[in-house]
């Protein structure tokens, strides 16, 4: 009687599975068939079973409305991306790419609105005004540990530029104006 040793019975273990795997291929590939009629059949049989299957056959007929939803509702989002990136764009981007881009087309449109809406009440005057204070912070910050001359240029820069200046820089360099009298 010979004695192996557990890497030779390893070996040997994994050699005889390899055989019979190939014997069960071989047998599938004769039956094609079998095994997805044996599995549906199996699957079937364990609903009955377990007295769900009508519920899960419910179940399949939503998914597949759901499916059938989802298509539809891609089809028409894709059409509405066509029609606001134009089709060639469309093309160029892809899919993906296209959804990303009219997603932010669609973002600053209604940013625009937004800030128009907001234009036309009080409250929102104030939350538009804050906005464009937390925008310039940085530069708000930069004025107020400044020296006098970047101040005086900054005002300058402004002017020439016809860009306004927020409440809060406002005060910032009108304080740098008193400081020089």
């Amino acid at each position: 009687m010979s004695r192996l040793t557990v890497t030779e019975k390893e070996h040997w273990k994994q050699r005889i599975e390899r055989r019979i795997d190939k014997a069960i291929e071989a047998t599938e590939r004769r039956h094609p068939n079998l095994m997805n009629d044996i599995k549906t059949k199996a699957d079937a049989q364990a609903l009955e079973a377990m007295g769900i299957a009508s519920q899960m056959s419910e179940v399949t007929t939503r998914r597949k409305q759901c499916e059938a939803l989802t298509k539809e509702a891609d089809a028409i989002e894709q059409a509405v991306h066509r029609r606001v990136l134009g089709e060639e764009t469309y093309q160029r981007l892809g899919q993906y790419s296209s959804k990303h881009k009219f997603d932010e087309q669609k973002r600053k449109q209604v940013e625009a609105h937004e800030e128009e809406l907001l234009g036309q009440c009080d409250e929102g005057r104030e939350i538009l005004k804050l906005r464009q204070e937390r925008e310039a912070l940085l530069d708000t910050v930069w004025l107020a540990t400044s020296n006098v001359e970047i101040r005086n240029l900054w005002s300058r820069v402004s002017a020439a530029v016809a860009d306004d200046v927020t409440p809060l820089q406002e005060e910032i360099l009108s304080e740098a104006n008193a400081s020089k009298s």
